[in-house]
């Protein structure tokens, strides 16, 4: 079976698939599709790929179905199936492919359904290779986090990470829906039945069971010590000369008439932010790395909850019950639905 509509991206040469006519034979050595296996444990977040490799499977430990979304299980079967695909229309025999990998297709498929499926796949990683839908580039692999980003040193420098993550939800999106949208085509072109078997011989393949995503909301400790830290930065970078102070002054005026507090309840605010900050600071146990240099280590969650709620109490007894009240209420806006995203279990409904 050919696949009709992209480049080759298993073997050494990206050529247009509609060029292959004469194209020598490649040894199976070099064609290496992307061998399915077990998603991450439960509670990897959504649309990363690089997730912890599965333990050895053996005959007394089965795999475990985990959960994954329809994002998550088709991108890693969709460019399985191109690279399956591409390696035959390179000379690699079906039966070698089939010594070393599993069958993409389950048996049930006529060679019509067949190739449906291929031109889907290949469709997919079409769009998914476009300079516009990069979502596999290192900066969309997975959002920034201050573990993985060094702290911004200018208000201009905060607002790029802002964006960053930001952008990395919308790709995120995107990719869903694109997702959605070829299976929404296989639906219809393999009809009701075939498409349940398929949609099941996919999630064994990948010994996964259907998921979605949930938000799972932060702590009120966690809500203010975000809220701090970034009343703390619009402090520290409006001392910052030119362009970039002036933004943060900016930012910082901003925020304090959409909280509507008075110029006394707003330096009480910015002043336990700061102490916040310098807390959070002083409290960050060094470590000496092998060459003889130190680094900041993260503070314990159990310390660093008490070190939030600390300044919290501090807050409420410093600010008017309107003005703090006005806090919390800004705090929630802003934080309530920012948690962490998990895979959970797909309900019997949600997976129909």
């Amino acid at each position: 079976m050919n696949a009709k509509t992209v480049f080759l991206l298993c073997c050494p040469f990206a050529i247009p698939l509609a060029a292959q006519n004469d194209v020598p034979s490649v040894p199976s050595s070099l064609c290496h599709p992307p061998t399915p296996h077990l998603f991450g444990a439960p509670g990897v977040l959504a649309g990363t790929e690089a997730e912890r490799e599965p333990p050895a499977e053996t005959e007394s430990a089965p795999p475990t179905a985990r959960p994954a979304t329809d994002e998550q299980l088709y991108s890693r079967y969709f460019r399985y199936v191109a690279a399956w695909e591409a390696c035959l229309d390179n000379g690699v025999p079906e039966e070698t492919l089939l010594d070393k990998y599993p069958d993409p297709y389950p048996a049930a498929l006529n060679e019509k359904q067949l190739e449906v499926v291929s031109l889907v796949a290949n469709d997919w990683e079409q769009s998914r290779n476009e300079p516009a839908h990069r979502f596999d580039s290192g900066e969309m692999s997975s959002p920034p986090t201050p573990l993985r980003t060094a702290e911004p040193d200018t208000w201009g420098a905060s607002l790029e990470m802002k964006a960053r993550r930001q952008r990395f939800e919308q790709a995120r999106e995107e990719r869903a829906a694109i997702i959605e949208s070829r299976l929404e085509s296989l639906r219809l072109a393999l009809g009701k039945n075939s498409f349940r078997e398929f949609d099941d011989y996919v999630h064994t393949l990948y010994h996964a069971s259907p998921g979605r995503l949930v938000h799972q909301p932060l702590t009120e400790s966690a809500m203010f010590a975000r809220y701090l830290s970034y009343i703390a930065a619009m402090d520290k970078f409006a001392g910052n000369a030119g362009e970039d102070g002036q933004a943060a002054a900016k930012a910082r005026a901003d925020e304090q008439g959409t909280c509507e507090l008075s110029d006394k309840d707003e330096s009480v605010l910015r002043q336990e932010a700061d102490s916040f900050h310098a807390d959070l600071e002083a409290h960050m146990p060094r470590r000496t790395t092998a060459a003889g240099g130190s680094f900041a280590a993260p503070i314990r969650p159990r310390e660093r909850e008490q070190i939030v709620d600390t300044h919290v109490e501090r807050l409420r007894s410093g600010l008017t019950k309107p003005a703090f009240e006005k806090v919390e209420k800004r705090v929630h806006v802003l934080y309530e639905s920012d948690g962490p995203i998990r895979v959970v279990a797909a309900s019997g409904a949600e997976a129909k």
